[in-house]
């Protein structure tokens, strides 16, 4: 299993990211007050492609390259 988490500092794009996480096959743990979501994957690579999907979809600029390889 495979946990990460996005923060965003909009909470437009943080309804965004709930909208749209929820129509996939994720687990997530929203935390509304510090407007972040926690993603539980199966595998790094289901977790590549949804990040690699919601930066495309939400217009999002990671902050740091992904660790989800070290995960």
């Amino acid at each position: 299993m495979n946990t990460t988490t996005i923060t965003t500092n909009s909470i437009n794009k943080f309804n965004q990211l709930l909208n749209y996480l929820y129509t996939k096959e994720v687990s997530i743990l929203p935390s509304p007050t510090t407007l972040s979501i926690t993603l539980f994957t199966n595998s790094t690579s289901q977790t590549n492609s949804l990040l690699s999907k919601l930066t495309q979809l939400l217009n999002l600029k990671p902050l740091k390259p992904s660790y989800a390889l070290a995960a």
